[in-house]
């Protein structure tokens, strides 16, 4: 009898390291913001860093940086719609922060829309990261505009 109880047990240990949750981060500011350099501050596991946007309205440009301590990454900017989108009101809505991957590092879910009528959602894994990088994209949504 003891040995099925302990390999229920090795069973029900393994099944809530697979159902681990994810660690959130710490988020300040809007979750959402709208014109250019407005900043949502995040923190996980002693590490600060800062989500920003750039417009620029005259040149059509925008782009979405992450900074940690100092270390900057640009993780969109209007070259990642091909073309196909104007910068028109644009904005940032940060969904989630924090570790998904399990690295100890931050890993954001976030849509980055570049017109006021279109929606796209970024997924970005630290474990994804190429060398220099804070985060790496890891899933794209579909780009939809009304």
């Amino acid at each position: 009898m003891k040995p099925k109880l302990i390999s229920f047990l090795g069973l029900l240990i393994s099944c809530h390291a697979i159902a681990n949750e994810r660690v959130d981060a710490i988020v300040s500011g809007k979750l959402t913001f709208h014109t250019p350099n407005e900043a949502i501050s995040l923190q996980l596991n002693q590490q600060h860093c800062l989500l920003t946007s750039e417009h620029d309205v005259i040149q059509d440009k925008m782009a979405i940086i992450l900074t940690c301590a100092k270390q900057k990454q640009v993780l969109w900017d209007e070259t990642s719609t091909n073309g196909t989108v104007f910068i028109d009101e644009p904005n940032v809505n940060m969904h989630w922060a924090g570790d998904m991957d399990d690295d100890g590092k931050l890993d954001l879910v976030v849509s980055i829309n570049p017109k006021y009528s279109c929606d796209q959602k970024f997924t970005y894994l630290s474990s994804k990261a190429r060398a220099g990088e804070l985060m790496g994209l890891a899933k794209i949504g579909e780009l939809s505009c009304c």
